[in-house]
């Protein structure tokens, strides 16, 4: 996997002050990262799991029986033709594993991410206005926002 984040303000800024965050902030970062992704390039595949983790925010307890459903259906899209399909669904797995979130972690799934953009976009496209994004995404989860 290229690492098209590495070098970004996006990374500077979270290896700065990410000490500060917990599993949740993390959590919270990259699955609205991967909402924004969503959003502009929907998967069918996905759609499930993003609603699984869009009510997991609000109560992890009670939907945690789909848990085994969402994750065999983000395994499956994990091994599909589309690369870009396969990046995403990778951070999104990452997402319903259990195992708490660090920076690196973080680093990984919003890489995971821009691989995705990168089959749909050149990266001298793209790469700046998502750094942009994500600073902003990163001070509104640090906000509590």
């Amino acid at each position: 996997m290229t690492n098209l984040i590495a070098g970004t303000e996006f990374e500077r800024q979270l290896r700065r002050d990410g000490d500060r965050f917990t599993d949740v902030t993390f959590r919270h970062l990259v699955f609205a990262y991967c909402k924004l992704y969503q959003g502009v390039y929907w998967f069918d595949q996905l759609e499930n799991a993003f609603t699984y983790l869009e009510l997991v925010e609000s109560d992890r307890e009670a939907v945690r029986t789909e848990l085994a459903s969402v994750r065999s259906e983000v395994e499956e899209a994990m091994g599909e033709y589309f690369e870009s399909l396969n990046e995403v669904a990778s951070a999104i797995h990452r997402l319903l594993d259990d195992t708490p979130f660090t920076i690196d972690d973080t680093m990984v799934c919003i890489a995971h991410v821009w691989n995705a953009h990168s089959c749909n976009e050149n990266p001298t496209e793209f790469c700046q206005r998502e750094d942009q994004i994500l600073c902003e995404l990163l001070a509104k989860t640090a906000a509590g926002q």
